[in-house]
Parts: C-alpha cells; structure tokens; sequence
C-alpha cells in the first residue's frame, strides 16, 4: 500500500472548499445536513460544512480536524479526556467530542488514503474525492449544536434515512451524486 497523505489541515480545507464549489454540492450539503437537523429534532450547528469546519479547527481545547494519521495514531493527537479506549466501526475516519474543563470540544479524523502501487494511476487520483467524501461524513457527524447537556452526534441511521428521503441511496451516495465527478466513484 502506498499512503498518499492530504497535506495537513490546511490542504484538507483547500480540498472540502473546491469540492464545495463542484455543481451544487454546497447547496446540496446544506439541504442535507438541514434534513437530519429536522429528522433528529436537534438543531445542527452548521449547514454550511466550510463553517463547520473553521468552527471546529478553531477550538482551542484539544478538539478540532485531524488528517494524515492512522487510527493507531489517534490518541496520539487528542487531551487524555478525549482518547479512545477502543477502535469503534468505521473505515475511512471517526468523529467524536469530550468534555474536560471548558466547553464541549469536538473533533474529526480522517485516516491516511491509500492506494496498491500495481493500481492504475486513476485509483491515487481518485483519492482527493474518497477524502472529500469521507471529511464531509466525519464532519456531518459532529454538525449538532452544543446545545444538549450531554451531548450529541449524527448517527448513521440518521444521515442515510435524511439522504434518502432526499433521493439517495445512503450519506456517501448522496454527497458523491452531488460532489465528486463520476469517474471518481
């Protein structure tokens, strides 16, 4: 396996802001994060992922984006209040929030991306948009306002029945129908 990393948080913003300017993905995204705000009947946070993703790498209390680290990495890079004891499900990242002694931080990683070194070369420049797509599906997971007191996460059965009440088939179905060119997925 070759491991491309996405260059930092910087770079990752960079990429999440050119995917939302791809047809109507921003406008898509907002549709459907304000779907599983209505479904949930918690608030999100954030429609708009770019905001959320500024609010979140803002947070000065160990919370915020995580890229180019594995998940054995993990811990490495959050405050003991926020470590996981155990890997959960989850494939391309995981999201979660803690509370020390401030406010509720959140945060959201998205592992390493790779691609076999005897691939056609469209699977590494595929990887952007697998990226893409998996940012957005961390994020979403950490979009609900910090308004509860014991705090929330989009869970997955949410976010898949508001896409597809919308017309997808799942979350990552409809954040690739709306943003990422085909022949990337």
């Amino acid at each position: 396996m070759v491991w491309v990393p996405i260059g930092g948080v910087e770079k990752a913003r960079e990429l999440l802001a050119k995917t939302l300017g791809y047809g109507d993905c921003k406008k898509a995204i907002q549709e459907l994060f304000s779907k599983i705000a209505e479904d949930t009947g918690f608030p999100a946070s954030h429609t708009d992922v770019l905001d959320l993703f500024d609010a979140m790498r803002s947070q000065t209390g160990g919370g915020g984006i995580l890229v180019d680290i594995t998940f054995s990495q993990l811990n490495d890079h959050l405050p003991e209040a926020g470590r996981i004891k155990q890997q959960p499900a989850g494939d391309g990242g995981l999201s979660s929030f803690f509370c020390a002694s401030g406010p509720r931080e959140r945060w959201s990683a998205v592992w390493l991306q790779g691609a076999y070194s005897d691939r056609p070369q469209y699977a590494f420049d595929g990887l952007p948009f697998l990226f893409a797509v998996t940012l957005i599906h961390e994020l979403a997971h950490n979009a609900p306002s910090d308004a509860s007191a014991s705090g929330l996460l989009y869970e997955h059965k949410k976010m898949d029945a508001a896409a597809k009440t919308l017309g997808s088939t799942s979350f990552d179905q409809y954040v690739k129908d709306h943003c990422i060119p085909r022949q990337y997925w």
